[in-house]
């Protein structure tokens, strides 16, 4: 059925999808249009109340100089993880006339308000493929984000490696990188257990245990105790079976 559960004592279930693929795998991809390369995969920008990757940040080199382009999932048509390439369905004028986000700026509330007006444009040409390939269209809002949204929620996935990770009764580890699935939701944060500043072990656990992310002190809470957190699955053992 294309998923195994693996019990872990005093902890919920973890089922593990067959499909799962290490964000920073990513970064070494290339990123294509349908009429030529455009760049690279920066970085990853995911929803912190949800867990899903909103957007792939393209790092397009010289052409647009201290400019990222903002690529959303759904216009995806296949990452082909052998030859490490992504194919999005736009052309390279389209992606590059974008909305654009500025280097090392967070993408704000009007910029993504900005984001979704522009693909939403695109969304009729995009049909037939969805159509095609029952992938699920994105959902695009008429409207531009409500006054109740002053945030995007939205964080990256580089900002996030080595933030420490607090059990609740002590630190544990820090955050190695994350295991997203075929519908671009992370499934998954690995954990590097240190000792003596050695690597004692990484393992996995469901975003759904985090409990508080301190973004001022980089460091992110869950609520199971160090006990538990050790007996989840190993990213060595299991993880990488399934990337």
């Amino acid at each position: 059925d294309g998923i195994r559960d693996y019990k872990v004592t005093g902890v919920q279930t973890c089922a593990l999808p067959i499909l799962l693929k290490n964000s920073e795998d990513l970064f070494h991809f290339q990123l294509k249009a349908k009429d030529k390369e455009v760049g690279h995969c920066q970085d990853i920008l995911f929803s912190d109340n949800s867990w899903e990757v909103k957007y792939i940040v393209v790092n397009a080199g010289e052409f647009l100089h201290k400019k990222k382009v903002l690529v959303p999932p759904k216009t995806i048509e296949r990452p082909d993880w052998g030859s490490h390439e992504i194919v999005i369905n736009l052309t390279d004028e389209e992606l590059k006339s974008s909305p654009l986000l500025d280097e090392h700026q967070p993408v704000s509330k009007q910029l993504e308000d900005q984001l979704m007006t522009y693909y939403r444009a695109r969304y009729q040409r995009w049909q037939g493929y969805w159509e095609e390939t029952n992938v699920p269209p994105p959902v695009l809002p008429t409207e531009g984000l409500t006054e109740e949204s002053e945030e995007t929620h939205l964080r990256s996935v580089k900002e996030l490696d080595n933030y420490a990770i607090h059990a609740t009764d002590g630190n544990i580890g820090h955050v190695e990188g994350f295991l997203f699935d075929e519908s671009w939701h992370i499934r998954y944060i690995i954990i590097n257990i240190r000792m003596l500043g050695l690597t004692v072990r990484e393992i996995i656990f469901s975003p759904k245990w985090v409990t508080k992310i301190d973004w001022a002190t980089e460091e992110i809470y869950i609520d199971h105790s160090i006990a538990d957190i050790k007996k989840s699955p190993s990213y060595k053992q299991i993880g990488r079976a399934h990337v």
